[in-house]
């Protein structure tokens, strides 16, 4: 049976009959080939398709919920192919040709520097992860100034695209370099933004710098004014992926990945979005625009019986935890992602459910439990922002406690801490910088379930 599941923002085509419950937060399983359309857009309503009544008025944008206006005495205005008073319908039609909406049946207008300064906003559907790349876009056209001119209307450099915090605390992400005067077509202005987690509302309107605007007018009037329609605007996380794909035995990962026409590249040189990947590991794609580079990293698993098995160490009375990448029927009668081992052995997960016939092994070894780690053999603490602390990088699948002591050429104590990850910012005990020189460092470490301690030590110079 072939099922389409929906997971977050991504489709997946896979060739199973199994029930759901294992498709939940483990990854995306692969079984036969995906087609994954890749986009979530975070803006409500983008192409101010969804109100109610095509009677539209002056100043009827409002009806487009749940965008807002900054102003409540300014009247942005609404535009629909539905509209039954004939002047706010879509297209608008003039000598200079017809102006159909971007996408679907309508768009909204708003008056971007004059009399009556227009900005309309609205809240995010989803807050934006701290430190992901974000695409940004919005398709503009300028009002049609073929017809007989007013004397008071004007091309500007003027419309913008900002983002905002719950405060209304405003970046402006987006705005227009010079003056603006595509009247029959839309154009699309885009760009790139690495979000900050604090981002909850968009905002449309003019927010330039007033020594900055640019104006160009049919004349010289006070009543001078610049509008411009708006459609579809675009917040979108570049997530174009899980963390991991898994893909069964020896099935093909197909790939047709669409993220708002943006060029995608490849780590290994492919460019586009349509692609098999064959081969397991680790991958990175990016998103180009003119002027900046969107990036996503994302990981294949292949699940396969013919794989080796996956070895394991455990220490003596410890308890290891073993972990399947979706959930398994267990070799020790557990149905679960993961179980808990204390003794060597070979244990198998069934994951034939999900992907038939295979079972994963692991291969687990008894012992001595050691700690991983590199130290630095330099560091310069100068304050200078570079290089000014040593880091100690110590790595285990065990819990542990430690104790780090430094010592000068002479054997004694000048630096103590008690911590899995100490740092050492080249102070001795009474906050003093220590000068240029050699100096030992030891590691005094114990696993929780052993009562015997173990020591790593290395030497360390700093430089002035």
């Amino acid at each position: 049976m072939k099922l389409l599941i929906e997971i977050k923002h991504v489709f997946i085509l896979i060739g199973i009959n199994y029930s759901f419950r294992f498709l939940t937060i483990y990854g995306i399983i692969v079984c036969a080939s995906a087609i994954l359309p890749a986009q979530t857009n975070l803006v409500p309503n983008p192409s101010f398709e969804d109100f109610e009544g095509c009677d539209l008025d002056f100043g009827d944008a409002l009806k487009a919920s749940p965008w807002m206006i900054e102003n409540p005495m300014t009247t942005p205005d609404l535009f629909s192919t539905c509209d039954i008073g004939g002047f706010y319908t879509a297209p608008i039609s003039n000598p200079c040709g017809d102006l159909y909406p971007y996408e679907g049946e309508s768009m909204i207008g708003i008056v971007s520097i004059g009399f009556a300064e227009e900005n309309m906003y609205a809240w995010l559907t989803d807050e934006i992860p701290q430190n992901v790349d974000i695409y940004i876009a919005y398709h503009i056209a300028s009002r049609l100034s073929c017809v007989a001119p007013t004397g008071v209307r004007c091309f500007a450099n003027t419309q913008a695209l900002a983002l905002a915090d719950d405060k209304f605390s405003r970046k402006v992400i987006l705005e227009l370099d010079e003056v603006f005067n595509y009247t029959d077509t839309w154009e699309r202005q885009e760009t790139c933004y690495r979000a900050d987690g604090t981002e909850r509302i968009i905002m449309i309107g003019n927010y330039k710098d007033p020594t900055q605007i640019e104006l160009d007018c049919e004349s010289l009037n006070p009543s001078n004014f610049a509008y411009f329609y708006i459609d579809q605007v675009i917040v979108a996380p570049f997530d174009l992926l899980p963390d991991r794909v898994f893909v069964c035995g020896e099935d093909t990962l197909s790939l047709d990945l669409d993220f708002y026409g943006v060029e995608l590249e490849w780590s290994d040189g492919y460019i586009g979005g349509q692609r098999d990947i064959l081969q397991s590991g680790a991958y990175r794609v990016e998103g180009v625009l003119d002027d900046c580079r969107m990036t996503e990293e994302f990981e294949v698993v292949r699940l396969s019986d013919t794989a080796d098995p996956i070895q394991v160490t455990i220490c003596e009375g410890q308890v290891q935890e073993l972990t399947a990448p979706i959930p398994a029927l267990w070799s020790t009668g557990v149905e679960s992602s993961s179980i808990e081992v204390s003794r060597p052995g070979i244990y198998e997960a069934d994951v034939s459910a999900i992907c038939e016939g295979v079972i994963l092994r692991y291969e687990v070894i008894e012992g001595p439990c050691q700690l991983e780690y590199y130290v630095a053999n330099a560091f310069s603490p100068n304050a200078d922002g570079v290089n000014d602390e040593l880091d100690f990088h110590f790595d285990s699948d065990f819990s542990y406690t430690g104790i780090l002591r430094v010592y000068d050429r002479w054997g004694g104590l000048i630096h103590w801490q008690a911590a899995t990850e100490p740092v050492w910012d080249g102070r001795d005990i009474d906050g003093e910088y220590l000068p240029s020189g050699v100096y030992v460092w030891q590691y005094d470490y114990r696993f929780d379930q052993e009562e015997q301690r173990q020591v790593l030590s290395g030497t360390v110079s700093i430089i002035r």
